[in-house]
C-alpha cells in the first residue's frame, strides 16, 4: 500500500525515521544506552529499554482509560503511535515524558541526600 503525504505531514515522519538511524544515544531519563526514540512524543526523545518499557506501559494505561477505541487499533503495539500523529496522543506522550523526567530528578536528588 502506498500513501501520499503532504510536506507538513511527511516532515515529522521523516524526522522520526531518521532518528532511528542515529545509532547509540544516551537515555534522557537514566543515562543508559538508547537506540531509538520514544513513540508518540512530539520531540525526539531517546530512552533505554527499561525506561522505554515504563513509558510504553504508561501510554497504554492512559490510552486504555481515555481512548479504548485507539487502544483497539494499537493492539499493544506502541509503535503504531509513531504513525498515528494524533494530537491527543502527542499530548499524553509529552505529559508522560515530563512525569518520567521529574520522577528521575526526584530519585537522583534522593540518592544525593
Amino acid at each position: 500500500m502506498e500513501v501520499g503525504l503532504c510536506e507538513n505531514c511527511a516532515g515529522p515522519m521523516q524526522t522520526r525515521l531518521q532518528a532511528f538511524t542515529q545509532g547509540r544515544q544516551q537515555c534522557e531519563f537514566c543515562g543508559g544506552a538508547a537506540y531509538s526514540p520514544l513513540p508518540g512524543a512530539t520531540d525526539i526523545i531517546y530512552a533505554c529499554c527499561g525506561c522505554r518499557g515504563r513509558y510504553a506501559r504508561m501510554v497504554l494505561e492512559t490510552c486504555s482509560a481515555t481512548r479504548p477505541d485507539l487502544l483497539e487499533r494499537v493492539k499493544n503495539d506502541i509503535f503504531y503511535l509513531d504513525y498515528a500523529f494524533d494530537p491527543e496522543v502527542e499530548r499524553w506522550g509529552n505529559m508522560l515524558v515530563a512525569k518520567m523526567k521529574a520522577r528521575r530528578q526526584q530519585e537522583t536528588a534522593g540518592e544525593r541526600s
